[in-house]
């Protein structure tokens, strides 16, 4: 599935970038979700993103109160990711340990793991593993095969991307950013294992 980012100038009227040039300028694929998200979790949030675009002369001054979006063709129309853009923060939490360690945590909150099971179980296409997870979720304190949710590790990058991003977006309250951002920065020095830890 081709991506691509986009200025939404008005409700579902999408702008989108000289691709070739904007590719060639950040050396990444922008026509991927990989390719976009690496380039945008270099900034800190759309208001920075933005203000490199317009340095680099990609935007108008009068353009930049224009929202930013990701979007995709589906049926002959064009469709937004509901998940949004992955800035700087939300790259830290973008691994499948962070989503093990928050899916692990789900068995003393079912009712995160509800809304996991809710959002996600209808949408079509999910992968098999995808599916083992949510059935999880499904009755998180009662379920059949609880260590399927370390199916997560093998989710496409898009389910995994969807699955971080909902988290973060849903569960600000209980994510200790702080602290889980420097066990990932412990983790990238000296190589030892992530210690997620969310608020009880």
């Amino acid at each position: 599935m081709q991506y691509m980012l986009v200025m939404e100038r008005r409700p579902k009227d999408y702008m989108p970038f000289d691709y070739d040039k904007l590719s060639q300028y950040e050396n990444e694929n922008l026509n991927t979700l990989e390719g976009i998200d690496h380039f945008t979790s270099k900034f800190n949030d759309e208001e920075d993103l933005k203000e490199k675009l317009l340095q680099a002369n990609f935007i108008e001054e009068n353009e930049f109160n224009s929202k930013m979006k990701i979007v995709f063709k589906e049926n002959n129309g064009i469709r937004e990711n509901k998940y949004g853009i992955c800035y700087k923060n939300e790259q830290e939490f973008l691994n499948y340990q962070f989503v093990i360690a928050f899916l692990e945590y789900c068995s003393t909150n079912p009712q995160a793991a509800n809304r996991i099971y809710n959002e996600f179980i209808h949408q079509k296409d999910l992968s098999p593993f995808f599916r083992s997870v949510l059935e999880v979720m499904k009755n998180v304190r009662n379920a059949s095969n609880p260590k399927n949710i370390y199916y997560a590790k093998y989710l496409p990058y898009h389910e995994l991307r969807a699955l971080t991003l909902f988290i973060i977006n849903n569960f600000s309250d209980i994510i200790n950013y702080e602290d889980n951002i420097k066990a990932g920065e412990e983790h990238e020095r000296k190589r030892i294992p992530i210690q997620y830890n969310f608020k009880k």
